[in-house]
This record gives C-alpha cells, sequence and structure tokens, in this order.
C-alpha cells in the first residue's frame, strides 16, 4: 500500500481451520474464511458472498437451470473440495439435510483445481460466483444457483483475533478489507 509502502505483507492461503489456528496461535493478524464461524476469542466480521452455486461447463444439462435442487446434482460426477474448506462444510450440510450423502468423484485443495476439473467437463463443482468469475465472464462456464436456504445465505468471514493488537499498517489493511467486502456483500445482494 502507498500508505505504508515499508511493510510487507506476506498472503498464505489455507483452508478455514488453517487460518483459524494460525490466528489463535498468533502466526498471522487477520484470515478471510467462507463457511461456518470460527471459534470464540476471534473477532469477525461476516459478509454475504452471493448464492452457492453448481459449477459446469455450458453443454451440461445442469447448465440450462435457473436453480438447482441437491438432489438433481447426486447423480452426477461431484467434484469437492478439502474436508476443511469452509464451502465443504456447506456441500455437507445441504446433503445432510437432503438425506443424501455427498460422494465426490473428486476432491481438491486448491479452487483453481476445481475449476480446471469442471472445466474439463469432469464433474460438477461447487462455489460462489465471485470465485470463478473471469470463466463465467468468457463463457467457458456457468453457475447455478443450488436451491436450498444454506447456498442462499453463504456468507465468508473477516478474522482476527479479539485481544491481539494490530500494527498501524494491520489496522490500516483490516479497514480496507472490511470496506471492501462491505462494498462487495452488497452487489451480491
Amino acid at each position: 500500500s502507498q500508505t505504508y509502502p515499508e511493510v510487507f505483507i506476506d498472503i498464505l492461503s489455507g483452508d478455514m481451520q488453517t487460518t483459524v489456528s494460525l490466528i489463535a496461535k498468533g502466526e498471522v493478524d487477520m484470515a478471510v474464511g467462507f463457511g461456518p464461524v470460527g471459534p470464540p476469542g476471534l473477532r469477525c466480521h461476516s459478509y454475504l458472498r452471493g448464492p452457492i452455486c453448481a459449477i459446469v461447463r455450458p453443454e451440461h444439462p445442469i447448465a440450462l437451470y435457473d436453480q438447482v435442487d441437491v438432489s438433481d446434482i447426486v447423480h452426477y460426477p461431484l467434484i469437492g473440495m478439502d474436508k476443511n474448506f469452509g464451502i465443504q462444510s456447506y456441500m455437507n450440510a445441504m446433503f445432510t439435510q437432503e438425506g443424501l450423502v455427498f460422494s465426490p468423484a473428486y476432491s481438491c485443495n486448491l479452487f483453481t483445481s476445481a475449476i480446471a476439473l469442471s472445466q474439463a467437463g469432469m464433474g460438477i463443482a461447487f462455489m460462489t460466483t465471485k470465485v470463478v468469475e473471469d470463466a463465467l465472464h468468457s463463457r467457458q462456464l456457468v453457475a447455478v444457483p443450488i436451491n436450498h436456504r444454506i447456498a442462499r445465505e453463504s456468507q465468508c468471514h473477516l478474522l482476527r483475533s479479539a485481544d491481539h493488537r494490530f500494527t498501524p499498517a494491520a489496522q490500516h489493511l483490516w479497514q480496507m478489507l472490511c470496506q471492501f467486502f462491505e462494498g462487495s456483500s452488497h452487489e451480491a445482494s
């Protein structure tokens, strides 16, 4: 940032469980997570991210749906995320509520891998449109909202320790992220 040019920002990627653990240990200042809210002891700002969608190639039969029920996608190869990913927690909960078991043909630990598998026609990936915007704009993929309360109410969370004081630079980044997510949350509504 131009406000703090001498500050180096190290950005790490990880699942929700890992990032919450790193905050609790004091190894990172903040995290962005998707899924169920973290444990007590964290300050959490939650934002709507738009519905969780079935991500498919345009020629996939589900691409024709305005929205898709969980029971309609169970018959196709599914692309899941690692069990610790927030999106996978949401998917497992939706399937469980419908009396079904989420049984993926593939499991990934990177969204880019899930997107690539979906682009290759290997199965249905699951994420919000925010994650796959470029492929949607280029019409390589189609996002079909899942017709389920959990999918419609999915949130991402900006997390930090409730008892850790930020440096001025970290506080500035926190405020910028809060503003960004607040703005993008309104777009998702």
